[in-house]
């Protein structure tokens, strides 16, 4: 954009300044959708329906960054927030929505996202509901750091810069995750640690927890003595660990052992895992065996099939698949993720299944031999540069995605279109209750 085109749009909307505004739909990212003097305007707080004094965070071409400086007339199905600490964490702007609202508006987003990105009009299904709408969540990470001057853990709010909340409690999480939060209130040191991540994971299995500690500088002997004491207080914390991996990156995490397991027991599909402290696996459990079954619903009879499982994590669908007859090879590149499927699949004597670590991206490049269908489960950032061609390239005559954006799974599947796919059914999970997140199944064949 040039400083013309910067110049043209703060004569109409200026940083700092408030406009009354009338919200009319939910963008993507939670944010409310306004029009105002010909320029859209992005409201964080806005829900549809809710009339709001709006103040102009940041103002570009066509549209405005902005904030509910008052809310003015509220929605209709605008409701009373569950949890007192949701304005000022930022992980769940759509709270004072009503679940049955926030899942319409999820099936709009990916329909809009299809149309908008992909160029695909589709069909969308109805948003299949999680089971839970609060308490659903096996993991959280939350930061250690200082704010103004003092250490606060907690959970990073909306605004720019993000600004640090100290987090007593997340109703996300369940109980005894978040007395676990209150001892680590209490007991993380406020000298050693300029920073730290820390995990919460939870197992529905065993009603257990997990902790995994990222520090920095590296500050072990304070994160033993740490470690001790949690489980002290704790007797159903199996363990501690510290944690490295590289920023933003998924997979290649290494662990270190700080007191008892780690690892913790779930179950998804049938398939009993021991489950690294930060490798992937979908925090919503009882979601994810509905979206595990619909993502094989729509892969089909899979008996005597070759199956190629993208992006396959610790094998969840690729486990699955070979219970149900089919030759599986599974691709991904977090090798603790690797170690624990084949541990599982050794545990539970399911020999049809092969882990290759690797990144997709590189694999689905080169050659590789036909497969019958394609099971795939990528990161936000979608498939990567070749993957759609790879794919066509190994002849897969179904195509089965499990996205978690709507935008990059629309990406995706204009690739795999253009690729001489055809999108058959779009369906559409909420597996992330309170947030504008969403996962989608798409399946699509030749």
């Amino acid at each position: 954009m040039s400083d013309r085109d910067d110049r043209a749009t703060q004569d109409i909307a200026v940083p700092g300044e408030s406009r009354e505004v009338v919200i009319e739909a939910l963008s993507s990212d939670g944010r409310g959708v306004a029009r105002d003097d010909g320029l859209v305007w992005l409201v964080r707080g806005g829900l549809p329906g809710d009339r709001v004094r709006a103040r102009v965070s940041r103002a570009r071409r066509r549209f405005v960054e902005g904030e509910v400086d008052a809310l003015l007339a509220p929605a209709p199905e605008r409701r009373e927030p569950p949890c007192p600490a949701w304005s000022r964490c930022g992980g769940c702007p759509w709270m004072p929505l009503p679940e049955g609202e926030q899942a319409r508006w999820k099936g709009k987003v990916v329909a809009d996202a299809l149309r908008r990105i992909g160029g695909i009009e589709a069909e969308v299904d109805p948003v299949v509901a999680s089971p839970r709408a609060l308490g659903y969540r096996n993991k959280v990470e939350f930061t250690y750091s200082r704010e103004q001057g003092s250490p606060v853990l907690g959970l990073f709010g909306p605004g720019r810069p993000p600004r640090l909340s100290r987090i007593e409690a997340c109703m996300l999480q369940g109980t005894a995750a978040n007395e676990l939060l209150r001892s680590l209130h209490d007991l993380l040191p406020e000298g050693p640690w300029q920073k730290a991540r820390v995990a919460i994971r939870s197992s529905r299995v065993h009603d257990e927890l997990l902790v995994a500690l990222r520090t920095e500088p590296r500050a072990t002997p304070e994160a033993r003595a740490l470690a001790r004491e949690l489980r002290r207080r704790h007797p159903r914390l199996a363990g501690v660990v510290e944690w490295r991996s590289a920023p933003g990156r998924r997979g290649d995490a290494t662990y270190s052992k700080l007191s008892g397991r780690t690892w913790l027991p779930e179950e998804i599909g049938g398939t009993r895992f021991r489950l690294p402290a930060t490798a992937f696996f979908q925090v919503n459990p009882e979601a994810a065996e509905k979206l595990l079954d619909i993502a094989l619903e729509e892969a089909g009879a899979l008996f005597g099939l070759n199956v190629l499982d993208l992006y396959s994590g610790v094998g969840v669908q690729a486990l699955t698949a070979a219970r149900k007859g089919a030759t599986v090879q599974a691709c991904e590149a977090d090798a603790s993720a690797i170690e624990c499927g084949l541990e599982a699949a050794e545990r539970e004597g399911i020999d049809k299944v092969r882990f290759q670590q690797a990144e997709v991206g590189r694999t689905m490049r080169g050659p590789g031999d036909p497969v019958d269908v394609v099971l795939a489960n990528p990161p936000r950032d979608g498939f990567g540069k070749g993957v759609a061609e790879g794919i066509a390239r190994r002849k897969a005559k179904r195509v089965v995605i499990v996205s978690c954006d709507p935008a990059t799974l629309a990406r995706d599947l204009k690739a795999l279109v253009a690729e001489g796919y055809r999108l058959d059914r779009v369906r559409p999970v909420d597996l992330f209750p309170q947030t504008p997140h969403v996962e989608t199944v798409a399946s699509l064949s030749r």
